[in-house]
């Protein structure tokens, strides 16, 4: 899996800075891969929850803006590609040679955004190591763009919500939705998923929803931190 991450000028993990708890499950994750050390390329963006907006104002999650913002930083600072991480990433075991062949498929393919990780998508027939996909895809956990992507869907990230820059009341609010809704009003964008599947998402407490009473209340929510690390270990890759 690490060559992967030597393809491109940037690698961002996206972690709100009160979830130490999912930042030692990402080191974890990428010390299985062979990252001893977080280090350039590869670094932290930390998150802050979004301060409530008036009513009716355009109010995208947190998750949308983390990805929104990392690429601004990557635009600003001149990258000409950018890999993102989000904070619950659990990389599967590939075969042998698999990432070899989605590096191949990458130098001779004309893409825009590889999703390399993801829940589930709308792809079209075919076999690996790379398909074509032109709608949208759940999970931002694993994905690669390359600038041309990035100042495109930056653009359109930033004109959510505003209607003197056509947009009206088009107000996706999570990265799946804004990301799905730009390649659907794109169909020239090169979008591709990896074959095979190389990450899912790892269990842990939600940050996008209100918490169940068991992620509440003391005592419980230990259990229930204990109970999905149990389920990680055990579960296949």
């Amino acid at each position: 899996m690490k060559p992967l991450f030597d393809a491109f000028d940037q690698v961002r993990i996206i972690n709100l800075r009160e979830r130490a708890d999912r930042r030692a499950g990402v080191e974890k994750e990428l010390a299985r891969i062979g990252f001893a050390d977080i280090a350039p390329p590869v670094s932290f963006y930390f998150a802050e929850r979004p301060r409530p907006v008036p009513a009716g104002e355009y109010a995208p999650k947190g998750s949308l803006i983390s990805h929104r913002e990392v690429i601004r930083e990557a635009l600003r600072a001149g990258a000409g590609s950018l890999l993102v991480i989000e904070d619950d990433v659990f990389f599967t075991d590939p075969p042998a040679g698999a990432v070899d062949a989605v590096l191949a498929a990458m130098a001779r393919t004309d893409w825009d955004i590889i999703y390399f990780g993801r829940l589930s998508a709308e792809g079209e027939a075919g076999e690996g190591p790379l398909v074509r996909c032109r709608k949208g895809v759940i999970g931002g956990q694993f994905y690669g763009m390359t600038r041309s992507y990035m100042e495109g869907v930056l653009d359109f990230l930033d004109s959510l919500g505003k209607p003197e820059r056509g947009m009206g009341e088009v107000r996706p609010v999570y990265r799946d939705g804004a990301f799905g809704l730009y390649a659907e009003r794109n169909p020239g964008v090169r979008q591709y998923l990896a074959e095979p599947n190389l990450a899912l998402q790892r269990s842990s407490r939600t940050d996008l929803h209100r918490l169940a009473a068991y992620d509440r209340i003391p005592g419980l929510r230990d259990l229930a931190e204990a109970a999905r690390n149990l389920r990680n270990s055990l579960r296949k890759r």
